[in-house]
């Protein structure tokens, strides 16, 4: 009987539990296991391969039924379960049977899925719990990245409106490019802040390679920006909905962006290119294993 691997833990945002089930789907394409994710019924509507899935199956069942609710009411019970066998087992062990097994990566280093260690685990145990988010298979996700496309191929129904305005965009042959301009969440971190004027500066010097006549620029933020950074540009920087915000990423002909999983994500699942955003000129770089890179 294939083992299965079940994600329960609520790790972050969308980005980094994408991130994270990307890894984790093709382990379980690579070792002919079973995934249940249930940290991603609120996204279910965004991709085929989760629509009607609530429960993040991998592989998706064949019957599609809408009970979303109820298993987003089971996310919780289980989680509080798995807490407490931890507890019991105490800190210093791994709660481990031969049905059962929690691994808990809550911090680097990462548990690396496409290790002989892992493979030996997964068939010692019925139940492998994968708990946080520093599981990683990087060699498993290139080998298998076809079948994570197809499974995340964004369902274009779920963002009418964004979908309209890239058809728009497009008018007269002209192609998108898409800034994401992270704050929110990133500021008062380092890594992961960068200044919007620098994403202003990317912008300009990414036409000064190519014509800026041949491109619509979008720009998705979290926040409204001063329009004098971005002054030409098709859509201006507000809030929108995260699923319009992600159907302009996963639509554009191109991507800047800096420190964010979501917008590397998106670039991975519709093969286009991802430019990150620098404090040195030329202001940016792109970045084409940027998604592998992801630590």
């Amino acid at each position: 009987m294939p083992a299965l691997l079940l994600l329960a833990d609520h790790t972050g945002r969308l980005g980094n539990r994408l991130v994270l089930f990307s890894h984790v789907m093709a382990a379980a394409e690579e070792y002919r296991c079973r995934v249940i994710n249930l940290s991603l019924a609120s996204a279910s509507h965004f991709f085929d391969g989760l629509f009607r899935n609530p429960m993040g199956m991998y592989p998706p069942p064949r019957l599609r039924l809408p009970m979303g609710w109820f298993f987003r009411c089971l996310r919780r019970p289980i989680e509080a379960w798995i807490r407490g066998r931890k507890r019991k087992a105490g800190t210093a062990s791994t709660p481990r049977t031969r049905w059962l097994t929690v691994l808990d990566v809550s911090h680097p280093p990462a548990c690396r899925m496409d290790s002989p260690e892992f493979k030996n685990l997964i068939e010692e145990s019925l139940i492998v719990v994968l708990w946080g988010y520093w599981f990683r298979s990087p060699v498993l996700v290139k080998k298998h990245q076809s079948q994570l496309r197809r499974f995340f191929r964004f369902r274009e129904a779920s963002a009418v409106r964004s979908t309209q305005w890239l058809t728009v965009s497009r008018s007269g042959g002209k192609k998108v490019l898409c800034v994401h301009v992270r704050l929110d969440d990133a500021k008062g971190h380092p890594k992961l802040f960068m200044e919007p004027e620098y994403y202003a500066r990317a912008v300009n010097s990414f036409f000064q390679k190519e014509s800026r006549a041949n491109w619509n620029v979008v720009v998705c933020s979290d926040e409204a920006l001063d329009t004098h950074l971005f002054p030409e540009c098709f859509l201006a920087a507000q809030p929108r909905n995260l699923v319009d915000d992600f159907a302009f990423m996963a639509g554009c002909d191109a991507l800047i962006g800096y420190a964010s999983s979501l917008s590397i994500f998106s670039c991975f699942i519709s093969k286009k290119p991802f430019y990150r955003v620098q404090r040195e000129a030329p202001f940016f770089m792109e970045r084409t294993e940027a998604f592998f890179e992801i630590t």
